[in-house]
Order: C-alpha cells, then sequence, then structure tokens
C-alpha cells in the first residue's frame, strides 16, 4: 500500500510496543492519524482481528501530543513483510 507514516502516528510508533506489547508492536505499526482515527498497518488479517480485540486498551494508552484518538482501524498489508526482513 506504500502510506507514508504521518507525524502523529510516528511519535506513537516510537512507543508502539508499550502500547501493544513485544509480539504485537512486531507484527503491526501506526501509519496515520485521521480524524481522530488511527490507522494501523498489520502483517495478516489475522494480527488485525487481535488487534481488534485490543482496541480498548489501545485507545487507552495510545496518546499522541494533545490529539484524541477516539477510534482505531487495522488494514494488513503484505508489503509490510517484505519491507521489515
Amino acid at each position: 500500500m506504500g502510506l507514508g507514516v504521518t507525524c502523529e502516528a510516528g511519535l506513537l510508533q516510537a512507543k508502539w510496543e508499550e502500547v501493544v506489547g513485544k509480539s504485537a508492536a512486531k507484527n503491526s505499526r501506526p501509519m496515520t492519524v485521521k480524524n481522530h482515527t488511527l490507522i494501523v498497518e498489520t502483517t495478516s488479517p489475522v494480527w488485525s482481528h487481535r488487534l481488534t480485540m485490543m482496541k480498548k486498551e489501545i485507545l487507552d494508552k495510545a496518546i499522541v501530543g494533545e490529539e484524541k484518538i477516539t477510534d482505531v482501524r487495522f488494514t494488513a498489508s503484505f508489503s509490510m513483510k517484505e519491507s521489515d526482513q
């Protein structure tokens, strides 16, 4: 998909492992924040589903400056697997 990481998501990416845990952080990354919605790229639909189950925890921990994140959306992207190998 090739989306660039926005500044807000970049700040969150620095502490992403704290937000979702080590295993989930290896299989996902925050990409952008649009209209108070965090968009997260995952390595597979399975990881998108797992992180959806963690949505409340993510919203509680994902703070980007003064911007309040009110929703999280997940998208599976195989390009993430290729670029991280």
